[in-house]
């Protein structure tokens, strides 16, 4: 496919919609501006300028205004100065993360920002018929309390566990839900919602969230890790999301490591070995082993007295606080961790590794052990940092891909894929 940004190979039509893309962007980032400010600041001549603010205007996605009304300040003297002005408030997009155990809403306006959000704990894990029932629901409650017409949501995509096949438009599998065609639900809500809607894969969304909104904004080559009862990748590349051929690229929880730790778990399409030696799970079974003998008090004591109510934040939150069995059972995992960590790093050498999920919530002392595991097992260890949306990441993500989608709607399709087209 002929590169986009080469000017050669765009025609007239794909120049006036990168233009038109460009003027959105600087009366995004920058309005109200003048139509000569606009043209200083775009290089695009102000005839043109002109014919595309009278285009913008006419999709109402901007507006003129005087400067009075604009708010700008200074005294004025003769005629009110004619500016335009981005109109974030004529459109909002959704973004969503669906669970077996929580719902997650974000609402973000087209100039980016949120504007109201809401978390639901469902009230059944069925399948996910019933999942999108509720999110039906959580999202009525939502555009009521924050009084938007349905009309006013421009698009909506929801961030769902497992690996969502875009070919054929299923959850294929690795999934604590059943396995559901995405067509059938998307249609179902486009039908209740009039609004366009796409699903994906929540730790891609969780990437993509945290390069536009949280840790690692403004860096090319991004790996979000998924540190949890499940364990996956999202990629960035250049800005822009990886998922593969076959849409798996990420999932680092498959990996099978010629280590006695993943040597010893079984292989199962719903857990790979990776995520069964390093998951929540493992993790909480050993903690709660230790937490039974007499120097696992803290532990106990941690988890409210009951050894068998310790789960893998109280192992590291006990860890982070210094106990010295919660650290070497850390530590244990940590290493772990970090032999199946390396190969991303040596692969993709990003520009930074967020760590994200309930694992890695206990505060920074995980990452410092972790640095130090990986300097033996990488060339060049990359900055690392934890999740600054935490349990948003995904929903903020899925906001970020719809509003990006829109705006893409101005420049031909470079890809067949919903979320980027």
């Amino acid at each position: 496919m002929p590169e986009l940004n080469n000017r050669q190979n765009r025609t007239p039509a794909d120049l006036r919609r990168a233009n038109a893309k460009e003027v959105l962007r600087v009366l995004r980032d920058s309005g109200p501006l003048r139509i000569s400010d606009i043209s200083d600041r775009t290089g695009i001549s102000r005839p043109t300028v002109t014919q595309l603010v009278a285009s913008l205007e006419a999709d109402a996605l901007v507006e003129y205004v005087d400067d009075r009304t604009a708010g700008t300040e200074g005294p004025r003297l003769g005629r009110p100065a004619r500016l335009v002005r981005f109109r974030a408030e004529t459109g909002y997009v959704l973004g969503a993360e669906v669970g077996p155990s929580r719902l997650l809403l974000v609402v973000m306006d087209m100039a980016g920002h949120i504007v109201t959000g809401r978390e639901a704990r469902p009230a059944s894990a069925r399948g996910m018929d019933d999942l999108v029932t509720e999110l039906q629901s959580e999202i009525e409650a939502l555009l009521a309390a924050a009084g938007i017409e349905h009309g006013m949501v421009r698009r909506l995509v929801v961030g769902v566990p497992g690996l969502v096949d875009h070919r054929n438009r299923t959850l294929a599998q690795g999934s604590r839900l059943v396995r559901w065609n995405s067509d059938n639900h998307c249609t179902r809500l486009r039908e209740r919602f009039g609004f366009p809607v796409f699903f994906e894969n929540d730790v891609n969304l969780a990437v993509i969230g945290e390069s536009r909104r949280g840790a690692a904004r403004g860096l090319g080559t991004v790996a979000y890790v998924h540190w949890g009862t499940r364990v996956g990748a999202g990629i960035l590349v250049s800005g822009r999301l990886h998922t593969g051929a076959s849409s798996a690229a990420g999932e680092i929880g498959h990996m099978v490591l010629d280590s006695p730790h993943t040597s010893r778990a079984r292989h199962s399409s719903d857990q790979g070995t990776f995520e069964q030696a390093v998951g929540a799970a493992a993790i909480a079974a050993l903690g709660r082993a230790a937490a039974r003998r007499p120097d696992g008090q803290a532990l106990r004591a941690l988890a409210g007295g009951d050894a068998a109510s310790v789960r893998a934040t109280t192992v590291f939150a006990a860890a982070q606080a210094g106990d010295p069995v919660a650290r070497a059972i850390a530590d244990d995992f940590i290493t772990r961790f970090a032999v199946g960590l390396a190969p991303l790093i040596l692969v993709l050498d990003p520009d930074i590794v967020v760590l994200g999920g309930g694992v890695v919530q206990g505060g920074t002392w995980v990452l410092d052990v972790l640095r130090q595991k990986l300097v033996s097992r990488t060339l060049l260890p990359p900055p690392l940092a934890l999740s600054s949306l935490h349990n948003q990441a995904a929903a903020v993500g899925g906001a970020c891909m719809a509003l990006e989608a829109i705006e893409s709607d101005l420049l031909p399709a470079s890809s067949s894929r919903p979320g980027n087209r």
